[in-house]
């Protein structure tokens, strides 16, 4: 089945949600690096809440074949596959990560030692909001010239 690109009520109120999952990794950066919530479960429900809208962002922007109702980077700037930065390895360890020991029980879950188990959130999150500025301002050319509204 063909993907159709999504119409531009959709792509609208999609942005508000794509602006929901860049203001929760931010506000979950802050309190994680921040250390105010000390150790245990709801250090632990902050990291998890950050690697999933981490994994979403990851997806937004790097989904080259997007499912039929997801919507994605590309479906907003014409050009997105082509400037989008290069992804850098991390992102898909860390979506990899996610997937396996977070949004899923799994074997691979239980292998992971316990000094493996950190994650760079500063890098991570600098990282993905590098890629954001350039969507935005991506967008906010084309829009500029009779693009996506």
């Amino acid at each position: 089945m063909s993907r159709t690109r999504p119409d531009s009520e959709l792509l609208r109120r999609g942005l508000t949600h794509f602006g929901y999952e860049v203001q929760m990794l931010e506000q979950t950066h802050a309190v994680i690096t921040l250390g105010i919530l000390g150790e245990g479960a709801m250090r632990n429900a902050c990291l998890e809440s950050w690697v999933l809208h981490l994994r979403n962002l990851i997806d937004f922007f790097y989904a080259d074949a997007p499912q039929a109702d997801d919507l994605a980077a590309l479906d907003y700037v014409a050009d997105w596959q082509a400037i989008r930065p290069v992804k850098p390895a991390a992102f898909e360890i860390a979506k990899r990560r996610a997937n396996k020991e977070i949004a899923h029980l799994s074997a691979q879950r239980m292998a992971v030692a316990p000094e493996d188990k950190p994650l760079d959130v500063a890098t991570l999150t600098q990282e993905i909001r590098a890629v954001a500025e350039v969507f935005l301002s991506a967008l906010r050319t084309q829009s500029a010239m009779g693009g996506v509204q």
